[in-house]
């Protein structure tokens, strides 16, 4: 991925007048996923389908575009968050074992406060802090595996398609290279971000402004992750055929 294309992401949601204009509802629909519980953010994340499939089906660099089918939008959406719910199961099911472990090495700590601590306590709270540091790794790998896993699905408009491994595994697996630097883009992006939410906070004029930074922040994140990642599979799967079709 260089770094023109990186550019042409990181901006398309502002590079014009247009563009601003359809971010602007993206912005108001964050704005009421915090108030309307679900729908107006899988609308949002249908909307950035449509961005990734600019990059993957239509091969052109993302650009803002009409909000003219709500109905498509809300599809593609709950195809997404279905797909993520489904992969951050099984790191939410951990993080409740460790947690259920740690609540009950607390209760034999408190129960025997005035008798020698029961060693099967200190061995719930190993075995809890064992599972929560399982539950960060794989969370990772969760969220490297959804990069292509999620874009699979909007390629092939098929909520199935993300349970396809065998398919979106090598574009994941050759692409390695061009995933790993949209993470990390995505990381940096975050913690600019994060800085000036964390100056906003601790000053007490800027304050009054944080959420006119969360909202288009939120917006803008969703966006360019799609896009970010649209174009690290689009990338990977080009490569991928090229190799298919030599001799």
């Amino acid at each position: 991925m260089d770094a023109d294309k990186i550019k042409t992401i990181l901006l398309f949601p502002i590079k014009d007048a247009y563009a601003r204009q359809q971010f602007l509802v993206a912005c108001l629909l964050t704005l009421a996923g915090m108030a309307v519980p679900i729908v107006p953010l899988l609308i949002l994340m249908g909307y950035g389908a449509r961005i990734a499939r600019q990059i993957v089906i239509e091969k052109k660099e993302p650009a803002m575009t009409e909000w003219d089918n709500w109905n498509e939008f809300l599809m593609d959406g709950a195809r997404l968050f279905g797909i993520r719910l489904l992969f951050i199961l099984p790191v939410f099911f951990l993080a409740i074992l460790g947690q259920a472990s740690i609540m009950i090495s607390l209760f034999f700590v408190e129960g025997n406060s005035s008798q020698q601590p029961s060693p099967f306590g200190g061995v719930m709270a190993v075995i809890g802090i064992a599972i929560f540091v399982l539950a960060f790794l794989l969370a990772i790998v969760v969220g490297f595996c959804l990069m292509a896993a999620e874009t699979h699905v909007i390629a092939k408009s098929s909520f199935s398609a993300g349970l396809q491994f065998k398919e979106w595994w090598p574009i994941l697996k050759n692409g390695i290279g061009a995933f790993l630097t949209a993470y990390l883009i995505m990381l940096l992006v975050s913690f600019a971000f994060s800085f000036i939410i964390g100056f906003a906070i601790i000053t007490i004029v800027l304050i009054c402004i944080l959420p006119f930074i969360l909202v288009p922040y939120s917006a803008y994140l969703a966006l360019v992750a799609h896009a970010l990642y649209a174009q690290a599979y689009a990338s990977s799967r080009a490569y991928l055929s090229s190799t298919m079709d030599r001799p």
